[in-house]
């Protein structure tokens, strides 16, 4: 499949395997770990957040790579660069 080809399933979207979910979604699969008003500015200004597909007007972000992402931003000191 493509991003073309999306299939709605109960408010989430996937296609070729991946679990596409919208940014308040997001938000609520981290258990707001990453609000939806931080994933807005991650993605708008700063460009550090997770990747994000932008399909038409809708943005959508993958599950393995929020997942990924976090893992990403563990640290064992705050003196570590970020």
């Amino acid at each position: 499949g493509t991003l073309w080809n999306l299939e709605v399933r109960m408010g989430e979207h996937s296609t070729a395997g991946r679990r596409l979910m919208d940014t308040d979604q997001t938000a609520a699969y981290t258990n707001d770990q990453i609000p939806s008003t931080k994933l807005r500015k991650l993605r708008m200004y700063r460009g550090k957040g997770p990747p994000f597909l932008k399909i038409g007007v809708r943005v959508f972000y993958d599950a393995a790579d929020v997942d990924a992402w976090l893992e990403a931003q563990k640290r064992t000191s705050t003196l570590e660069a970020r």
